[in-house]
């Protein structure tokens, strides 16, 4: 792909604390959020967020972008879902978890449709990796469950990824850092951040026993 001038990045919330979100406004480590957004970081483009509770716009004018993106009019975009995807209630045909109104507004149904075209999906923090506390079918009767259990461990990207996992409650301080690797990635200036087999970035999540070889020397 050629180098891009901007890049969308859908951000999806739900049966979550938003802490994944304050998490990541407060990040300061090598990769401000802030420099992706600016467009300062040398080499990346700038980074148009579309996020429920940072977002300039609001109401219809604010869905409609996410309507445009499930279209393929946004393309390229990343879809980060901080959230665990509720299913639906068996009994009355009712749901949780809704973003707009309509046939396909609640959080599983815009996984789907967004998930169809994004470039890249991240699953950020516990809830949307493995479901947290959501995911208990005795106190819980959303009965929710992870992103990547959700469309399947089939599924990958329009450029051919699995779902990236950053889990932790909050997870670490990296997620500017993996989409600027991935970005990188995609305009052929660096490798694909490596992955480890739970579809953590290595460089974010490094092997315990690697931890200890390094440091017995």
């Amino acid at each position: 792909m050629p180098p891009l001038s901007e890049f969308n990045v859908f951000w999806l919330s739900g049966a979550s604390c938003d802490g994944c979100t304050i998490s990541v406004l407060g990040d300061t480590s090598v990769v401000p959020l802030e420099a992706l957004l600016t467009g300062a970081v040398p080499g990346l483009p700038r980074i148009n967020l579309v996020h429920p509770v940072v977002a300039a716009v609001h109401g219809r004018e604010f869905i409609e972008l996410y309507e445009r993106a499930a279209r393929g009019e946004m393309d390229p975009f990343a879809l980060v879902v901080e959230t665990s995807i509720p299913r639906r209630l068996e009994q009355g045909g009712g749901s949780w978890a809704w973003m707009g109104s309509g046939p396909f507004s609640d959080i599983g149904a815009w996984v789907d449709r967004l998930a169809r075209r994004a470039a890249v999906v991240i699953a950020l923090g516990d809830c949307a990796v493995y479901g947290g506390p959501h995911t208990s079918e005795e106190s819980n009767p959303i009965g929710a469950y992870g992103v990547e259990q959700h469309l399947g461990p089939s599924y990958r990207t329009s450029l051919g990824l699995p779902v990236v996992h950053l889990p932790g409650c909050c997870p670490p301080p990296v997620l500017a850092a993996t989409v600027a690797g991935v970005l990188k990635w995609v305009q052929g200036d660096g490798p694909l951040p490596e992955l480890d087999e739970l579809h953590r970035p290595k460089f974010a999540y490094p092997d315990v026993a690697d931890m200890l070889d390094e440091e017995t020397g």
